[in-house]
């Protein structure tokens, strides 16, 4: 009750928990989404200017670097999660099943390594920190060509 008076207080608003993981879960998606398609971007700006054979052109290879550590670390997130997710599943699914039917598929299973969603953070925070140096890099090396 008094996380509920206090919410009301300032002015916020009461959220069950579902919408908070559901909106967490669009959130995190999305903004991998972008992070992705900005990677993308750049490794074509980087392919474009190294092309153009522009005089004074800076090197783009910490750029690219840090575009493909992003990269990878999407990828490493997704399939740790996947593959640790999946082994999870497919040896808890033995026990709530009886002849090929699902007997309980809402009890909660245990066995759920406590370390994972730390792995799956790292990774994910690792994505992000290093499309932010590419592009801060990236942003340093357009101004220099502009200026």
């Amino acid at each position: 009750m008094g996380l509920q008076i206090s919410a009301q207080k300032r002015g916020g608003t009461n959220m069950k928990l579902e919408s908070l993981r559901d909106n967490y879960y669009r959130a995190t998606s999305k903004a991998s989404e972008i992070a992705r398609n900005t990677n993308y971007s750049l490794i074509a700006m980087c392919w474009i200017m190294c092309r153009e054979k522009v005089e004074n052109v800076p090197d783009y290879k910490w750029v690219l670097i840090f575009l493909l550590l992003s990269l990878s670390f999407d990828y490493l997130q997704y399939l740790f999660k996947s593959i640790i997710g999946g082994f999870i599943y497919h040896r808890r699914e033995k026990v709530f099943t009886d002849k090929g039917k699902m007997i309980n598929d809402q009890k909660d299973v245990d066995g759920y390594p406590y370390w994972m969603p730390y792995i799956t953070w790292l990774f994910f925070a690792l994505k992000f920190i290093c499309a932010i140096v590419a592009i801060i890099i990236m942003l340093c090396r357009l101004w220099n060509i502009v200026s």
